[in-house]
Formats: C-alpha cells, sequence, structure tokens
C-alpha cells in the first residue's frame, strides 16, 4: 500500500444525504447495499435518551409552568428536529457532521486492494470512536462504498461534562454526567465564565505587582543597607573624634592646674623667705644661677 492522505472535515451536516434518502450525482446506486451503518438513531430519540430524565428533574424544581421544559430540542432551537444542522440563537449547533477519507479517488478508488485496506482502517476508527471521544454521542455513522472513494460520515451530538448547572442535573449515562445547555443555562454559564477568567486576569495582575513591589522592596533594602552602613562608620569616626577631643581637654585642664598649683607654691615659699629675711639672699642666689645657667 503507497502512502495515503488522511483528511478530516467538517460536513454542512445532511442526515438525508447520509442516509441516502436520496441520490447525488457522485452516489453509485449499485454499490448503495454496499454502505456499512454503525449507528442510524433518529436525532429526536438521541435527544430524549440523553436529556428526558435530566428535563424530568429540572421540571420538577419548577414551581411556574412557563419555567417548564415540554420539549427539549423544541426549547433550544423553538422549531422540531430536521435532517440538516439547525443553529440557534446562542450559536449551538443541533448536531456535526464530521467527514473522514483515506487517500484519493485516483489511488484508493472502491474495489481496490488499497481500498480494502482503506475500509478496514475506517471501521476500526469508527468502533472505537465513541469510547475515546466520550464528550461526544454518535447517533448517526455510515462508511459510503457507494461513492468513487470509501468515505466515513459520522454525525453526533457534542455534549459538555457538567455536573450542574442552573437548576439542571446532569444525566449519567455510559458516557459520563453530560448535558446540552439551554440558552438561558448557557448565558449564565457564559457570565460564570467570564467572570472566572477576568479574575484570573486580576490574580495574574496582582501578583505581578506584588512581584515588582517585592524587587521594589529589595531595593529600598539594599539602599537602606547601604546608608545604615555609612551612618555606622559616621558614628564610629564621630565617636574617636569626639574620644580625642575629649583626652586633650583633659590634659589641658591637669597642665592648668599643675600650673596653678606650682604659682601658689611659689607664692609661698617667697612669702617664707621674706619672713625669714632672706630675700636679699634669695635674689642673688637666684641671679647668680640664671647667670650661671647663660654661661653654659
Amino acid at each position: 500500500m503507497s502512502t495515503k492522505s488522511i483528511s478530516m472535515c467538517e460536513g454542512k451536516g445532511s442526515l438525508s444525504h447520509n442516509n441516502r434518502e436520496f441520490s447525488a450525482k457522485n452516489i453509485d446506486s449499485s454499490r448503495t447495499p454496499n454502505n456499512v451503518v454503525f449507528v442510524h438513531q433518529a436525532l429526536s430519540d438521541a435527544y430524549h435518551q440523553l436529556f428526558d430524565e435530566a428535563v424530568e428533574i429540572y421540571n420538577a424544581c419548577q414551581k411556574r409552568n412557563d419555567r417548564k421544559i415540554s420539549d427539549y430540542f423544541q426549547h433550544l432551537f423553538n422549531r422540531p428536529p430536521s435532517a440538516s444542522v439547525i443553529t440557534g440563537a446562542n450559536k449551538q449547533k443541533s448536531f456535526y457532521e464530521d467527514l473522514v477519507q483515506i487517500g484519493t479517488k485516483d489511488d484508493t478508488g472502491v474495489g481496490t486492494p488499497d481500498a480494502e485496506i482503506a475500509v478496514a482502517c475506517l471501521r476500526e476508527y469508527m468502533e472505537s470512536f465513541q469510547k475515546r471521544n466520550p464528550n461526544f454521542y454518535v447517533f448517526n455513522a455510515i462508511l459510503h462504498m457507494d461513492e468513487a472513494r470509501a468515505e466515513l460520515d459520522k454525525a453526533a451530538k457534542k455534549k459538555v461534562k457538567l455536573d450542574e448547572i442552573g437548576g439542571i442535573e446532569a444525566k449519567e449515562s455510559v458516557f459520563g454526567k453530560k448535558v446540552t445547555l439551554s440558552k438561558e443555562d448557557y448565558d449564565k454559564l457564559s457570565d460564570t465564565a467570564k467572570k472566572y477568567v477576568a479574575m484570573e486576569k486580576n490574580i495574574k495582575k496582582l501578583k505581578k505587582e506584588r512581584d515588582t513591589a517585592v524587587q521594589e522592596l529589595g531595593a529600598v533594602m539594599q539602599k537602606f543597607e547601604a546608608v545604615s552602613s555609612e551612618l555606622s562608620e559616621y558614628k564610629k569616626k564621630e565617636e574617636n573624634a569626639h574620644y580625642l577631643s575629649r583626652k586633650k581637654l583633659n590634659a589641658e585642664a591637669q597642665r592648668i592646674k599643675r600650673e596653678d598649683q606650682l604659682s601658689r607654691d611659689l607664692q609661698k615659699a617667697r612669702a617664707f623667705i621674706s619672713a625669714c629675711g632672706l630675700a636679699e639672699d634669695f635674689a642673688r642666689y637666684k641671679f647668680n644661677k640664671t647667670r650661671n645657667a647663660e654661661l653654659e
């Protein structure tokens, strides 16, 4: 088998075409019986299966009759189910169609050995699709063998995992808890989501501002430590200078005190010499001592 391309795309959504309720130009009606039908359930039955129980629980909680839901599909799209996709007021679609194909009509045409391998691959893909994608409920899936190449068309209802929205309790099914939202519930969920996104943005903004504040605080602390260190050095120098100045003043005071004491002692000595009548002798002695000192 040569290298093949694989394409997946969203279809327009036509159950009539998928179920071959009419024949298009690209269909070989003689090969239509060879089509492989995996799932073929009415869209209305799919909605009833998925949501009737949840609607019943919802209605039981309503006191006003005008708030009760008689038919969930009608409640969402204001019309009965159709073979074509219906888009609601909130852009929600009644179902989604996806097309899957392997190869092209030129390298994987129906009836060729490569086409048989492609069919086996598409079978394996579809048979395990629901298990791999529990958020989708497939109600229509057909492998078309009556076109130029094998093509798998599947229609599914997209569901949302929620435990409870606006009083509607999610239905427990083999695929888990799922509900499809009404416009009112969708608006409530949308408002909640917007508030949550705004809260997350605010948290990120506050976190960024906090980080900036922490950085600024770190810079201020560094400046404070530098200034504190300079102030400490300055105080140390001032204390040393003040200590030296005080020491010098104490020494000067001691010198003056000694000089005053010596002056008082000298006056007492002179008074004693005069009292003893030795003033002239002391004067000659002082004169001779001074003269000798000069001669030396």
